[in-house]
């Protein structure tokens, strides 16, 4: 379901409905746009005919009072009445039917390990960032319940225990059938307005945009990676110089893979060198994609593995859990 802004109280609608249920204001659907371009391509001819049989009445010397009459009720175009009405109805065409407008109602794509970081470093700036503004998430669902006016929610998180705060998703009744499909530990992705913070991170007027709840075949048959050895002059390697201070004695060979950790949908860079190889193994280093080529230093690794490893969709973390000759290895983080 797609949403727009009501022009009248700027909250958002359904694009499906007629009025708007905030303020009563009926909205110009495109079945109204249609038919006022329609107004515009017909009337206006007939307005003009009317308008040139009205002169060609009043020029005849054996008009008749019948005929001053009929002329009263002919809309003259050059009325400065008339050319108001006809001009509004051109200009709300053609200003319902700008691109530009219907972009900006679509909704943005954030991560919500980014949004719950935001909201929990300062909730002033988020809220100037985020707040009333329709986006788009995609999480591991914690809760499912209704709070005390009944009202349907699902909480959201990264996957981490005890994660506070979390994505708190209001949905209307009409989506209890989605909702009651749903179950603890899913992936999802969802759409809808951000309130605010009161414990939670809320967001009401929520949609189901995708659901994967086939989470036993992810855990059954994980995702193989495998790290390449790339040149020193390769892109990817550059990005990692510009965020992890390595030794130049150490940072002479680099093995790459690009792949999404965090269940995000963006490709994170693992990564390891000449230094952080031993005895062990491989230790395998972390930068998030946080979208726009923009990336984060993880604080975990992935210590004393292989080159090649398996990912199931069983977040630690926040990041998928990685598997070595079929053990599953606990992450090494700072903190």
């Amino acid at each position: 379901m797609t949403l727009k802004r009501c022009k009248t109280c700027g909250n958002p609608v359904a694009s499906s409905v007629r009025q708007c249920p905030h303020c009563g204001v009926y909205l110009w659907t495109l079945g109204r746009q249609i038919w006022a371009a329609l107004l515009v391509i017909f009337v206006l001819p007939i307005i003009y005919y009317m308008a040139q049989q009205n002169e060609k009445l009043s020029s005849s010397p054996t008009s008749s009072n019948a005929n001053d009459s009929e002329k009263a009720f002919v809309m003259n175009p050059n009325d400065s009445g008339a050319k108001n009405v006809i001009d509004n109805i051109v200009r709300i065409s053609r200003r319902d039917a700008n691109p530009a407008r219907h972009k900006e109602m679509e909704p943005e794509e954030v991560s919500l390990a980014t949004l719950l970081a935001h909201y929990k470093e300062n909730e002033v700036r988020a809220d100037s960032v985020y707040r009333s503004k329709i986006i788009q998430i995609t999480g591991r669902v914690g809760d499912i319940k209704k709070d005390i006016v009944d009202r349907i929610y699902v909480t959201l998180g990264t996957g981490q225990r005890f994660e506070i705060p979390m994505a708190q998703c209001f949905f209307h009744d009409k989506y209890s059938s989605n909702v009651s499909q749903l179950n603890k530990g899913d992936i999802i992705t969802i759409q809808g307005r951000v309130k605010g913070l009161m414990m939670n991170v809320l967001m009401e007027d929520c949609s189901l945009v995708q659901h994967d709840n086939d989470n036993s075949k992810s855990s059954k048959d994980p995702s193989e990676v495998k790290l390449i050895d790339v040149p020193n002059s390769d892109a990817t390697v550059k990005i990692i110089l510009q965020h992890d201070k390595i030794e130049p004695e150490y940072a002479k060979q680099f093995k790459v893979a690009r792949f999404d950790i965090d269940n995000d949908g963006r490709e994170d860079i693992l990564y390891t060198f000449e230094g952080s190889s031993g005895s062990c193994g491989y230790s395998w280093n972390i930068l998030i994609n946080k979208g726009d080529e923009q990336f984060l230093l993880s604080e975990c690794c992935i210590p004393c593995t292989g080159q090649k490893l398996k990912f199931s969709n069983d977040a630690i973390n926040g990041m998928k859990t990685p598997y070595f000759k079929g053990n599953k290895v606990e992450y090494f983080c700072k903190h």
